[in-house]
């Protein structure tokens, strides 16, 4: 049988972003992960802590399901299934306020000429408060 796997985010980085993986008829998630780290070396490291044990915050759905809901690595796949690999996003938990390197404005041409922007607010208290359309900054 054949299933979809797709990735996304950094593990686009140690694979394809979409292949087609022909595993064997009841074979689980558990397998195709084999299959999956012997075609893509740096895999099995993006993904898990300990072999079996999948790094926090790590998903893999089935057919929009996370397995972490249903069996784990043993949910058994169907042909033609989806499975949807997302690495850990970035970010914590909680308030907290920090300014990243990024966000500086900067005009070309004028040596030195950058100005840093308020810090940015992030985790899950965040929100969209305080934020300035754009349009208040155009020159008059």
């Amino acid at each position: 049988m054949q299933v979809l796997v797709k990735t996304f985010a950094s593990l686009r980085d140690v694979a394809e972003r979409e292949t087609m993986v022909r595993i064997g008829e009841g074979a689980a998630v558990g397998d195709l992960m084999e299959v999956l780290f012997r075609r893509y070396p740096g895999l099995e490291e993006a993904l898990f802590d300990t072999p079996g044990e999948l790094k926090r915050f790590v998903n893999i759905l089935v057919n929009g399901r996370n397995i972490h809901f249903i069996r784990g690595m043993d949910t058994v796949l169907q042909d033609g299934d989806r499975v949807v690999l997302f690495p850990p996003a970035g970010g914590v938990m909680g308030e907290r306020t920090e300014i990243h390197p990024h966000r500086t404005r900067r005009w070309p041409g004028v040596d030195g000429a950058e100005e840093s922007l308020p810090p940015v607010k992030t985790g899950a208290g965040a929100g969209l408060r305080g934020i300035v359309p754009i349009f208040a900054f155009s020159p008059r």
